[in-house]
């Protein structure tokens, strides 16, 4: 006989199980690997051969698989932190080697994000992908190392890995708005 468990409590041990399974194959590795949605419906996995951000549904089948890469296409990251953003339904991401913190949505109703120049957002007037398991961009001067979030997980708070600054990004403008030391 079969038992039944709730969503998130698979997720969680499937979590852990993945975890487990990434520790082992990555001992080296110091960046974090796993992140899993508070309703325990989607999994993010950063891979590192090739750097690729890799999203899966809680039966682990793969959603969507984005490379690390700028937004020019060219230079690779790694990925400093990664976390949920349980109000926001994304998992937000901060690249190591490249000044960007990326918010992918698991909302399959998120808004479509612009690419390039917009002339009008009402009337879409400019090139547009979908919200949905797309990277949203935050371009930034440099890298953050780690961050933590606002309590209504509008803003994050991260700090630099060069000069270990302290900065505040708000995830709706998408920019830094301050610095805090």
């Amino acid at each position: 006989m079969m038992m039944r468990c709730h969503p998130v409590m698979r997720a969680l041990a499937l979590a852990t199980c993945l975890a487990t399974m990434s520790s082992i194959a990555w001992a080296e590795s110091t960046t974090p690997e796993l992140a899993a949605s508070a309703d325990g419906r989607f999994i993010a996995k950063v891979t590192e051969q090739p750097n690729t951000l890799v999203v899966m549904d809680a039966r682990l089948s793969v959603l969507k698989v984005l490379p690390l890469l700028d937004k020019n296409g060219k230079a690779t990251s790694r990925v400093a932190a990664m976390h949920d953003a349980p109000t926001r339904k994304s998992f937000i991401v901060a690249l190591r080697d490249v000044p960007e913190v990326w918010e992918v949505s698991y909302d399959p109703t998120a808004e479509d994000i612009a690419v390039g120049m917009v002339h009008d957002f009402q009337y879409k007037e400019g090139a547009f992908i979908p919200g949905y398991l797309n990277p949203r961009r935050t371009y930034l001067s440099e890298p953050l190392h780690s961050f933590s979030f606002t309590p209504n997980f509008s803003e994050l708070i991260g700090t630099t890995g060069q000069t270990g600054k302290r900065v505040l990004v708000n995830l709706d403008v998408r920019r830094k708005i301050a610095d805090l030391d």
